[in-house]
């Protein structure tokens, strides 16, 4: 099968220019890594994922051995298979990986409303991503969100019954997500407008935290609680359907060039990151991109491999095993 005609376009003008991967349509390109890719898409993606369990992936590679553009094939076999997907640029001053607020923050700001087989652009944000959510399931009956069949729907009842009955680790998390639905469905634009900012971990007005207390949420997202916002980030993204989430970093090549105190930090963080997975069990796909710099530190990083010569791109991997849906090890 090959590309429309304005995406073959982009995709040629785009490489021939910069030689950077296209956002879009990466399989009509891609070649090389199929071994790699039905790896995960076989062994997590379609089973172990599926049944509850988490993994870190950590991918490292010289400049220009294809890093990113492995993530976006992730990103996309990710979507075949019903996950909701965030990819993150990282960077020491927006979303460094020792302020879990703003790495919170930069997961829910990034993570994408996708239709699998459309030609629209793809749209980031939590909000865009709730309301994608809801809107599937009304507009193929010709109903409007804001229509008061819309709320009545069987699908949209289903999808509320199931989410209010899930355990969710923040109190408060559950109930904006499901103000947010609610103001959704009522038209209520200024709650709806505070709850989104509140999802994406910004700064809330007092004169909107009140109103937000009387549906049930009193706590703002800062460093202290912003792991268990991201916990509760997973459990809702199931809650509402999806298989799980896969959460995509990617660093970048800048630590090419440090050293000395920024080198221990950021191996530090990585060591850090590695412990996600026990935290997101039974939810995430979690792959970092990093440059070759992490591939020498990885011998001081318990399970994460060093550099071997002659391997343009090299994994190191640690699973959680599936648990029940209280969060208890589930035995074979």
């Amino acid at each position: 099968m090959l590309p429309e005609p304005r995406l073959a376009r982009q995709i040629i003008e785009t490489l021939g220019q910069s030689g950077t991967p296209v956002s879009r349509g990466v399989s009509y390109y891609n070649a090389g890594n199929e071994s790699l890719l039905n790896a995960i898409d076989t062994h997590y993606l379609g089973s172990y994922l599926a049944d509850g369990g988490a993994v870190f992936k950590l991918v490292v590679g010289d400049y220009g051995s294809g890093k990113s553009h492995f993530l976006y094939c992730v990103r996309d076999r990710a979507w075949q298979r019903n996950f909701a997907v965030s990819k993150v640029d990282l960077s020491p001053k927006e979303s460094p990986y020792d302020d879990q607020r703003r790495v919170y923050a930069a997961v829910a700001s990034a993570l994408i409303w996708h239709e699998l087989g459309s030609l629209s652009e793809d749209e980031q944000g939590i909000g865009r991503f709730l309301e994608g959510t809801l809107r599937r399931l009304v507009v193929p009956l010709g109903v409007d969100l804001t229509d008061e069949d819309a709320q009545e729907t069987p699908d949209v009842r289903a999808l509320l019954h199931t989410l209010a009955n899930t355990a969710v680790d923040s109190l408060s998390y559950h109930k904006a997500v499901q103000g947010y639905l609610t103001a959704l469905l009522r038209g209520q634009e200024r709650r709806q407008e505070s709850l989104e900012r509140w999802l994406h971990g910004e700064e809330v007005s007092p004169e909107d935290m009140r109103d937000l207390r009387t549906i049930g949420v009193t706590e703002k997202i800062n460093k202290n609680n912003a792991f268990k916002m991201l916990r509760s980030l997973c459990q809702t993204v199931r809650a509402l359907g999806y298989t799980g989430l896969a959460l995509l970093f990617d660093e970048g090549d800048r630590m090419l060039s440090i050293g000395g105190k920024a080198e221990k930090t950021a191996t530090d963080n990585l060591r850090g990151d590695r412990s996600l997975p026990r935290g997101l069990a039974r939810c995430a796909l979690h792959v970092c991109r990093a440059a070759r710099f992490f591939a020498h530190r990885g011998a001081q990083i318990p399970g994460v491999a060093a550099a071997r010569p002659g391997r343009q791109l090299l994994f190191a991997q640690q699973s959680v095993q599936p648990t029940d849906r209280f969060g208890a090890p589930r035995h074979p």
